[in-house]
């Protein structure tokens, strides 16, 4: 785990046990809520929430969290708790959270890393652009040095 509490190099075949995650500090909090948080770099997040719900009648609930690198939120409520499952590796625990989803269901994407996602957004926003530039007259001057900007080797 680096200086932010993140891990690096796991995998999603490494092993996924408690030890990934960190208390996060409540003590902001006046209830007995608790929080457990895993890092990871090449995932995204895991959360593991005990609190007391919005419904009152001293009810607690266990809420289990998944955000991947790309923003996307899915999340397990109704005592579920990631940590007493019986999955083996990082990969089944996510694929766990995803499937007991059922407040907030994610979108899964068809890129791995935020890397990819920006790339495959910069050529939407390219091909985009040059769509805008060969339709749109800007006066000879200008064509002329959009179109030695936009000359690729």
């Amino acid at each position: 785990m680096n200086e932010y509490k993140k891990w690096r190099d796991v995998k999603e075949d490494s092993e996924f046990s408690d030890k990934l995650f960190f208390e996060v500090d409540m003590s902001h909090s006046d209830s007995n809520d608790t929080q457990k948080a895993f890092y990871s770099n090449e995932f995204g997040s895991i959360t593991i929430l005990n609190r007391m719900t919005g419904f009152g009648f001293g009810q607690r609930d266990i809420e289990t969290g998944y955000r991947d690198l790309n923003g996307e939120f899915w999340l397990a409520s109704g005592n579920f708790d990631i940590l007493a499952e019986s999955q083996k590796t990082v990969g089944e625990a996510i694929a766990l959270i995803k499937q007991n989803a059922n407040n907030c269901i994610g979108k899964e994407r068809s890129y791995k890393n935020q890397e990819e996602f920006l790339t495959q957004q910069n050529s939407k926003m390219i091909c985009l652009l040059i769509d805008f530039l060969n339709n749109y007259e800007f006066g000879d001057k200008v064509d002329e040095q959009i179109k030695e900007a936009l000359k690729t080797d």
